[in-house]
């Protein structure tokens, strides 16, 4: 028998990856239609990604921005 943490550790997962596939979803229809997202906070995908330079400096790292457009990178080439 599955003591009660596991069994609710797997439907937390369960759930987390059904609103992972619900937002990847809207993402692929909004940029198809090409229209930003509104209303899901993910209003920060609705920027475009900045040009990397050629020398980063440990400031441009450490800024938010740099990290929440990184993270969308990696998520989006994760998913190819």
């Amino acid at each position: 028998m599955q003591n009660p943490q596991g069994k609710q550790k797997k439907i937390d997962f369960f759930f987390l990856l059904l609103v992972s596939k619900a937002l990847l979803v809207e993402y692929i229809v909004v940029q198809k239609r090409n229209k930003p997202f509104k209303g899901l906070g993910l209003e920060h995908m609705n920027k475009s990604y900045p040009v990397v330079q050629s020398q980063l400096t440990s400031s441009t790292l450490r800024s938010s921005q740099f990290q929440l457009q990184a993270q969308g990178l990696s998520r989006e080439y994760a998913l190819l």
